[in-house]
């Protein structure tokens, strides 16, 4: 069983970047783990592919019913992906995984503080924004996509 030490952040729109620090265990590509963030305490648990380089686990906060899912691509050090929760609300999250001890590779105060949405976030981030203004009907298209009308809130009470 290989352990490892995690840190990193979630990016997440119109909000402060949030850190993140745990523990990951990794057996035979099954991982489990605890992870800390200004949110609370979470537990973990997926799967890691060192030679395809993926890594995806789903995190649920103690107490909470709710369950994000997270998926990742590694670039060099870096962990890089998105996490899903409620369907259409999603955000972006780099980390990295260490060895117990090990000092990280990158400074993650200085990134929690200067890391921002990459373009495609934002447009998957406005895409989905104007899914969920469709479902609850705030919004109406013509069918090649126009948008036709804005409700205003208001006038649906």
């Amino acid at each position: 069983m290989k352990q490892y030490e995690i840190g990193g952040i979630i990016l997440q729109p119109f909000h402060p970047n949030v850190p993140f620090l745990g523990e990951i265990s990794e057996e035979r590509g099954d991982i489990t783990g605890r992870l800390y963030d200004t949110y609370g305490d979470s537990s973990i648990s997926g799967t890691i592919d060192e030679s395809l380089k993926q890594m995806s686990f789903s995190k649920k906060y103690d107490g909470s019913p709710t369950i994000i899912d997270y998926e990742f691509v590694k670039k060099g050090n870096l962990w890089i992906g998105d996490y899903r929760f409620y369907e259409e609300l999603q955000g972006e999250s780099l980390c990295e995984l260490v060895m117990p001890g090990e000092e990280p590779k990158n400074n993650w105060g200085y990134i929690t503080e200067n890391a921002v949405f990459s373009e495609g976030g934002a447009e998957k981030l406005a895409q989905n924004l104007i899914k969920r203004m469709e479902k609850k009907g705030l919004i109406t298209f013509s069918e090649d996509r126009e948008i036709v009308q804005i409700i205003e809130k208001s006038k649906l009470n």
